[in-house]
């Protein structure tokens, strides 16, 4: 990403990338159906990145950052899915 996610540029830089994975609207539509509640933009759109992530799991496509990660203190390895 070249924006941070709570800039304007960030925010429709993650819109573009959510219409293209999930369909066009979809953010709008998913922030209409939170308006009141206390929910920010970029939670949202972490929302989706984590949907995202989540099917590519299921679908058996996520890649493992680093391929051998390091592991922490009690021995758990420190890696991300994508």
């Amino acid at each position: 990403m070249k924006h941070r996610k709570k800039r304007v540029a960030g925010r429709q830089e993650r819109q573009l990338l959510i219409a293209a994975a999930f369909g066009r609207g979809v953010f709008e539509r998913a922030w209409d159906s939170l308006r009141g509640q206390a929910v920010a933009p970029d939670d949202l759109a972490d929302a989706f990145a984590a949907a995202w992530t989540a099917s590519r799991i299921v679908d058996g496509r996520a890649e493992r950052l680093p391929k051998a990660p390091q592991l922490d203190a009690e021995g758990l390895p420190m890696h991300i899915w994508v």
